[in-house]
C-alpha cells in the first residue's frame, strides 16, 4: 500500500522483496521489514547459541537420543542413551556414539558432578566409562569401567585409570556438569 499523501508508488523489482509489493518513497516498507527481520533474526541465533555451549550443541539436560551433546577438536559426541541421575552423589549414567573422520565409537559414560566449595563433596567432577557394543549395555553397570579422568576445579586434569577417550572429554564434562558456558544456573546478584 502506498503512503498516504505520497500518491508515488512503484512495483518492485523483485530485488528480495515479494513479489507483487510496492515501493514508496525512498525506502520500501519491504525493505525496511526485511532489515527488522535480518536484526531479529541474528539476535535470536546469537542469543541461541548462547544458551546452550556453541553451535550444535544441545545441554544434556534438554538432549534426545541423537542430539549432539559437544563438538571439539573435529570430534562429535552424540547422545546415545538418555543418561539417568542417580541419588544422592549427582551420578550421570548413559551412552554416547562418538564420532571423527577415523570412525566412531560407542561409550558407556558415568559423571560425578561435585559440588564446588561444599563440605563432603570432592574438589573434582569424576568422569569415567568403557567402550560398548549397543546404547542398552548402559543399563545399570555403573561399576563397570576402563577410563576415569577427574576434572580438578583448579583446572587439573587427573587420569586415574586407562587412559582419557580423548580431549573432547573435557567439553563433555561441561555440559554433563554444567560448567562453563554450559552453567544455566541462575546468577547471583
Amino acid at each position: 500500500m502506498p503512503r498516504r499523501g505520497s500518491g508515488r508508488t512503484r512495483p518492485s523489482q523483485n530485488l528480495g522483496m515479494g513479489e507483487g509489493m510496492e515501493t514508496t518513497g525512498s525506502q520500501s516498507r519491504a525493505s525496511r521489514r526485511r532489515g527488522a527481520l535480518t536484526a531479529l533474526g541474528a539476535g535470536l541465533a546469537t542469543a541461541a547459541l548462547a544458551g546452550c555451549g556453541g553451535a550444535g550443541e544441545t545441554p544434556q539436560n534438554r538432549a534426545r537420543v541423537g542430539d549432539t551433546l559437544v563438538r571439539a577438536e573435529g570430534v562429535a559426541v552424540a547422545l546415545e542413551h538418555s543418561f539417568r541421575p542417580a541419588e544422592p552423589n549427582a551420578l550421570l549414567d548413559g551412552a554416547v556414539r562418538v564420532r571423527s573422520k577415523e570412525g566412531q565409537q560407542l561409550l558407556e559414560l558415568n559423571a560425578v558432578c561435585s559440588m564446588p566449595q561444599s563440605p563432603g563433596w570432592p574438589a573434582y567432577d569424576n568422569l569415567y566409562g568403557r567402550a560398548i557394543q549397543r546404547g542398552e549395555e548402559a543399563k545399570g553397570t555403573t561399576g563397570t569401567t576402563s577410563w576415569q579422568v577427574l576434572f580438578h576445579f583448579d583446572g587439573r586434569q587427573e587420569e586415574r585409570m586407562g587412559t582419557s577417550p580423548g580431549p573432547w572429554l573435557a567439553r563433555l564434562r561441561d555440559n554433563l556438569c554444567r560448567r562453563g558456558d554450559f552453567d544455566d544456573r541462575p546468577r547471583k546478584r
